[in-house]
């Protein structure tokens, strides 16, 4: 099974950011909101023998973590250059070095259990859409929010999801876990 671990800021958030985005540009497949995340660890295709260890693995990740505060702030693309973006997302600020830390701590919970996870730098954000052909110029969009700043909001938790590819991508919590360290 598809699996990757995530937080989800809260629904007031991701109403707000919603209503900066204001029209939405038809050259982007827009992120439904149920769906928007933060990936800390994407570990693709899973046996599904590995999952309760991997899920045993990010509940010590859990209890070595602390909760911390975030805020969605700016916006920017997945090409560096706006006008040929794959990708739109906005940006985290914040408490972004314990966010990191949480995503570290992911990574290594698959790496205990064999599963290979990308050693790419962690690069906190919130996707907002994808290009639907190529790339897309994401340059109005970013510049629309290129100020905004969200309620910060204390991220108490993360989750392990089964994505579902088909017609239309599925996301299904399989866990919850608390952050615990005090």
């Amino acid at each position: 099974m598809r699996l990757f671990s995530a937080l989800y800021p809260p629904d007031d958030v991701i109403a707000a950011i919603d209503a900066a985005v204001g029209e939405r540009a038809g050259g982007l497949r827009w992120v439904p909101p149920h769906q928007r995340h933060v990936t800390l660890a994407f570990y693709g295709d899973v046996a599904d023998d590995v999952v309760p260890d991997l899920g045993a693995r990010l509940e010590r990740a859990a209890a070595k973590s602390s909760a911390f505060s975030l805020r969605v702030s700016g916006a920017a693309t997945f090409a560096r250059q706006a006008a040929r973006a794959r990708v739109v997302h906005a940006g985290l600020a914040g408490d972004v070095e314990q966010l990191t830390r949480l995503a570290d701590r992911c990574s290594a919970a698959a790496r205990r259990v064999n599963i290979p996870v990308d050693d790419r730098k962690f690069r906190p954000h919130l996707t907002l859409g994808r290009a639907r052909l190529g790339s897309f110029d994401a340059r109005e969009i970013v510049s629309r929010l290129s100020s905004y700043e969200s309620a910060e909001w204390t991220v108490t938790s993360f989750r392990l999801v089964h994505s579902t590819l088909s017609a239309s991508v599925t996301h299904t919590p399989l866990q919850e876990f608390a952050l615990t360290k005090t």
